[in-house]
């Protein structure tokens, strides 16, 4: 009775599928273009929309990748398969598996300004000659930490400004010329979180944003002047490993700014760690 039945199956394919089973064994088990079973090992269609099994034999190029080399197509954590630097979809430390500078690396190697590590400043400079100054056409300011740069030998100028973050330049330990942040965008110093020694003068000055120097935490010393005025939103100061300024500490008219907060920074210092002049004024009560 069954090898009858057998006998009709290629004729059934040849009406249901309008020629489709033409070159498939007389069983034509297996030609079906669309399979509809959930077993194990054996999807047996071409069709990339509609893989549906859960082994190891994806035959898909989008949304439900279903093995372990090769042409990852999902966005699962956990089970990022391919080499392609463009989609790395997990956001485990340890497989990072792209080659960009920035945007997508989620390890925790030094010298790629796109993941949440800390910056390693006690190993070797990796040093940017020259300045860094927004709007030179020549480079952007998101090139110095795309190129894992940690040691800036020139000034960075950051004035006119339109970006609200200096998470590009978080991988700066070192400015031995003048760091400058005047009329900015920002909203805080975050970005500069491993900054640690500036070798000229600090002077940031009329950002209406800016509403906290937190992001300033790491910075030592200060080789020349240290200016913070005219910050109409600044609320506070940060600052909390700076233990040297060599000239003139300034702290003025910043509206929102307790003076206390100024006094405090001051304090912080040591009078006989700041090697100039101390401006205190026009700060809130």
């Amino acid at each position: 009775m069954l090898k009858s039945m057998l006998r009709f199956v290629p004729l059934l394919c040849v009406v249901l599928l309008a020629g489709a089973c033409e070159d498939i064994p007389d069983d034509c088990i297996d030609c079906l273009p669309d399979d509809d079973d959930t077993v194990q090992f054996d999807d047996d269609d071409t069709v990339i929309a509609d893989d549906d099994d859960s082994s190891v034999d994806d035959d898909d190029s989008t949304g439900d990748d279903d093995d372990s080399t090769g042409d990852d197509d999902d966005s699962t954590a956990i089970d990022d398969d391919d080499s392609t630097a463009i989609d790395d979809d997990d956001s485990s430390v340890a497989d990072d598996d792209d080659s960009s500078s920035q945007g997508d690396d989620d390890d925790s190697g030094a010298g790629d300004d796109d993941d949440s590590a800390s910056v390693d400043c006690t190993g070797p400079a990796v040093v940017w000659s020259g300045d860094v100054v927004v709007g030179d056409p020549s480079y952007a300011v998101e090139d110095v930490c795309g190129g894992g740069y940690t040691h800036v030998t020139g000034d960075v100028s950051l004035s006119l400004w339109a970006g609200t973050s200096l998470s590009a330049l978080d991988c700066l330990c070192t400015i031995d010329g003048d760091l400058t942040l005047f009329n900015t965008a920002l909203g805080d110093g975050d970005g500069l979180a491993n900054l640690e020694l500036v070798g000229g003068s600090v002077t940031i000055s009329g950002n209406p944003a800016l509403g906290d120097l937190d992001g300033f935490d790491a910075l030592t010393a200060v080789g020349v002047d240290l200016t913070i005025s005219n910050n109409v939103a600044l609320q506070s100061l940060g600052f909390a490993s700076l233990s040297a300024v060599g000239g003139n500490l300034t702290i003025a008219w910043n509206a929102s700014l307790p003076t206390a907060e100024a006094n405090a920074l001051q304090d912080s210092i040591g009078p006989g760690n700041i090697g100039g002049s101390v401006t205190i004024m026009g700060n809130a009560p």
